[in-house]
């Protein structure tokens, strides 16, 4: 959902939610609005700095800039949106709690590594 501008995320669950009968169930993995933050997209553009360092010292191509394919801004949560549509909210998680319930870690140093999303489950009452 992140190569989705606010306004066709809401749209495509509009479509998904008129297609939706009684007992629909929908699943996405989506990411916060952390994620959308200017602060968030600063660290990834850091990350992805380090990465092109790297891949040159190891006789690899530059890849230079990757370009923005992401849209940033708030948008409407996945689970709040399904909510206010009539969706029951059956799981909604985030990743570090998905990692743990799977007894999965993130390994030392690495903490920034984990996306900031959410997986949402719903069922159309």
């Amino acid at each position: 959902m992140p190569y989705l501008t606010a306004e066709a995320q809401d749209l495509l669950f509009d479509r998904v939610q008129s297609l939706s009968a009684a007992g629909s169930r929908v699943a996405v993995e989506a990411f916060t609005n952390e994620f959308f933050s200017q602060d968030s997209f600063a660290r990834r553009e850091e990350q992805m700095d380090r990465y092109r360092e790297v891949a040159v010292k190891l006789g690899g191509k530059d890849i230079g800039e990757s370009g923005d394919l992401l849209y940033e801004g708030e948008r409407t949560e996945v689970a709040d949106w399904l909510r206010a549509y009539g969706w029951a909210i059956t799981t909604e998680t985030n990743a570090h709690d998905l990692m743990a319930a799977s007894n999965r870690a993130v390994p030392p140093g690495l903490d920034n590594a984990v996306p900031e999303s959410v997986f949402v489950e719903g069922r159309l009452g």
